[in-house]
């Protein structure tokens, strides 16, 4: 097994605008010429599974990185056999916080990864979802929206073409497909709802987005 837990890893960050330059730093560097430093350091390890911390401070030890009005939080790493992800949280200029967002995966450790690599990887999709999102409500709905494991499959939906008699057949469509549906479709009012709230290009994007994958479950019935 290649050995992964005793990793660490530190990263200096400049901010230049809405710009930010990482170098990968030594202990033995000066911090002080960084805006914001980020420190990976290892949480668990147990039998090939394990996991990474990552904290992002400044010199006054104030946690998290402003990306515009969002501030990047934290994150982690987990990892075990077979694969490793990199992930973080973010948080709106209301307050609110992201669930869990995925930033990249890798080998696992029996093969060994980088973790500067997936460290990395975090900044650059953090940048990407404060740029398509207007709040981290409206990220945390579309995302359960869209999440497929959440959506009705068609095997389910069509369980009713199962049934012989009429009346089984009604009744499971009853059940089960309407029920389905009803709980998909309230999803789907709860997201536009939200992204009513806002009136930019961003939010009409989201709205198409999502109003194609919802009517694209709707044709399940056919």
């Amino acid at each position: 097994m290649a050995i992964v837990y005793n990793q660490e890893c530190i990263l200096g960050i400049k901010l230049n605008g809405v710009s930010f330059n990482i170098d990968l730093l030594d202990i033995k560097d000066d911090q002080s010429v960084y805006d914001f430093i980020c420190n990976v350091n290892p949480s668990s390890h147990y039998n090939g599974n394990g996991s990474f911390i990552i904290s992002i401070i400044n010199h006054n030890l104030i946690k998290g990185l402003p990306l515009g009005s969002w501030i990047l939080l934290e994150g982690g790493i987990w990892y075990d056999w077979g694969t490793s992800e990199s992930y973080f949280y973010l948080l709106d200029k209301d307050g609110v916080k992201t669930k869990r967002i995925f930033a990249a995966s890798s080998r696992g450790s029996a093969s060994g990864f980088k973790i500067e690599n997936l460290t990395r990887a975090i900044f650059s999709k953090a940048r990407e979802v404060v740029e398509e999102f207007p709040s981290s409500s409206v990220y945390n709905a579309f995302v359960d929206f869209m999440d497929k494991k959440r959506r009705p499959s068609k095997s389910d939906i069509h369980k009713f073409l199962e049934e012989k008699s009429d009346s089984d057949i009604i009744e499971q469509f009853q059940s089960k497909t309407l029920k389905l549906y009803s709980h998909y479709l309230q999803r789907y009012s709860d997201l536009i709802k939200i992204l009513s709230e806002y009136d930019d290009e961003r939010s009409k994007r989201l709205i198409n987005v999502a109003s194609k994958e919802c009517s694209n479950t709707i044709k399940f019935l056919k």
